[in-house]
């Protein structure tokens, strides 16, 4: 072999030791951060723990999981806790989906639960219907209330929460 062809071998194999170390840290921090980032958008299997009831998924505005529950068995009637720290509460408290969804005001969730016979009673109809109309929230309104009401019959009733 010539000395200029030993040359630049020894130059192309001088970085393999280099390649052999940073390869593998480089491979170790993408998988971390596509975890990292599965885990904060909720998607995928690296997520965080998934909702822990019905009530849970609605307020998270996951319709999967809602779907999941709801397929499962999950009565969309029935009261179920909220994780500590869902819609400001610091303690588990009892929701029923419909009014889950009917407080984060998300029309979908809505929908989807009345679609699957989601309903509340009479008396939290009114506080629920009101508490919408207070935030403006016209079209989740007519979705909890009906035609039958105006969001003119809240009127002075403040937010009932």
């Amino acid at each position: 072999m010539s000395e200029k062809r030993l040359v630049v071998i020894r130059r192309s194999t001088a970085y393999l030791p280099l390649l052999f170390v940073a390869l593998p840290v480089v491979a170790a921090a993408c998988f971390m951060a596509i975890v990292s980032l599965s885990g904060w958008l909720k998607v995928g299997p690296f997520r965080a723990a998934p909702p822990i009831s019905l009530s849970d998924a609605v307020v998270d505005g996951d319709a999967a999981a809602a779907l999941l529950w709801i397929r499962s068995g999950a009565d969309p009637d029935g009261l179920y806790p909220l994780t500590p720290g869902h819609m400001g509460s610091r303690e588990p408290r009892l929701v029923r989906p419909l009014e889950a969804a009917a407080i984060v005001g998300d029309t979908y969730m809505i929908e989807l639960v009345q679609r699957h016979g989601g309903t509340l009673p009479a008396d939290d109809v009114q506080r629920v219907a009101c508490d919408l109309a207070a935030r403006g929230k016209d079209e989740e309104f007519r979705l909890i209330a009906g035609e039958l009401w105006d969001p003119g019959t809240c009127a002075g009733q403040g937010d009932p929460q």
